[in-house]
């Protein structure tokens, strides 16, 4: 956008609600508006990409747990979520959240050991804490927990985003609950190992489940 933004060049330039909106703001105040459309829809934008990704990781690790059920690794293993309540017409539904979600996936070796998997995807440092935006919430770090403590495979699953592709890690949750954040750096020797016929699971389950 130039110094001198007119309504005429915004609405050829950009047809739509926008150009309106500029359009109707007074000219000493378009510059601004321009500014701030700009930051938002950047902002949405990037959204966007995140949950994109993040659907891409979701995929990916669903493709990696029916390699472990189809290489007799795993009895059963599920990816969940919040629960939730629908209420209204059709047409015109919403859904509300009701409870907070379990950790992403939970599972059972073939003779009884239970898995517990969080996946979380950051592009600076993961907080274990609950603090950051991007960061492992309590009740989740509780589950993973209790989870290790009684014997079950706690993992969590770390992707960071870099422009080169992504950096994935596999932990069990032993090897960093006394961490307060985690990087890239602090996983040396964790990297997701996927090449096996029982995907990355592989590294902790043999076949007989264990």
């Amino acid at each position: 956008m130039t110094r001198r933004t007119t309504a005429a060049s915004v609405l050829a330039a950009r047809p739509g609600l926008r150009a309106l909106q500029v359009a109707a703001c007074p000219p000493g105040e378009r510059s601004g508006l321009v500014r701030a459309l700009d930051a938002r829809e950047a902002h949405r934008a990037q959204g966007r990409a995140a949950q994109a990704s993040g659907g891409a990781l979701e995929a990916y690790l669903d493709d990696q747990h029916q390699r472990a059920l189809d290489a007799g690794l795993l009895a059963w293993i599920g990816h969940y979520g919040p629960a939730t309540v629908t209420t209204g017409r059709t047409g015109a539904l919403t859904t509300r959240i009701v409870g907070a979600a379990p950790v992403d996936y939970l599972g059972c070796t073939r003779d009884g050991r239970l898995v517990a998997v969080e996946a979380k995807r950051c592009s600076g440092y993961l907080d274990l804490e609950g603090h950051a935006r991007a960061s492992l919430a309590p009740h989740q770090r509780a589950q993973l927990e209790a989870s290790d403590r009684a014997g079950g495979l706690a993992l969590l699953v770390v992707s960071w985003r870099r422009a080169a592709g992504e950096l994935r890690y596999a932990v069990p949750w032993g090897e960093v609950r006394h961490l307060h954040r985690l990087r890239p750096a602090d996983l040396g020797g964790w990297e997701l190992q996927d090449a096996g016929p029982g995907g990355y699971l592989a590294r902790w389950i043999r076949e007989n489940g264990r």
